[in-house]
């Protein structure tokens, strides 16, 4: 299960096999454990949030430098196997690649998440049901 909130910036959802839908500051998605996903930001920058199962927490931290102070970009980034490698240790598969804007293959992935936990569902009802109450944007994966 993951559910993303985006703070600034476009960002575009994929889900299985239908077309890709494109998400504002103040959208927020849910995408169902165990579903193949993906997503590519549009925007030069995007800020988002993602809630998520802990081991895909991991995950990410796995995958994510740190910026630098003024949040300026980490000085290194890291290589196609250091990700390859840290989806092996957590349990994510990668399924395949998005498109780009201009509908050819690229190097941004597909990945299957597995797992789920009674947890994780109700934390995403939280976050759904709070999105309602603040009224904010939502598109349906």
């Amino acid at each position: 299960m993951e559910a993303f909130y985006v703070i600034e910036g476009e960002i575009t959802f994929f889900l299985g096999d239908q077309p890709g839908i494109r998400a504002t500051a103040g959208s927020f998605a849910h995408i169902p454990g165990g579903a193949v996903h993906g997503f590519r930001i549009e925007s030069e920058t995007a800020r988002y949030l993602i809630l998520t199962t802990p081991r895909h927490g991991q995950f990410y931290r796995a995958i994510t430098s740190l910026s630098r102070p003024g949040g300026l970009p980490p000085l290194e980034s890291l290589t196609g196997s250091q990700i390859h490698e840290a989806a092996q240790e957590y349990g994510i598969e990668f399924a395949g690649h998005c498109l780009r804007r201009t509908d050819t293959r690229s190097d941004i992935t597909l990945f299957d998440s597995t797992g789920l936990a009674i947890q994780d569902l109700a934390i995403a009802k939280a976050a759904f049901a709070k999105t309602s109450e603040l009224d904010l944007a939502t598109i349906s994966l």
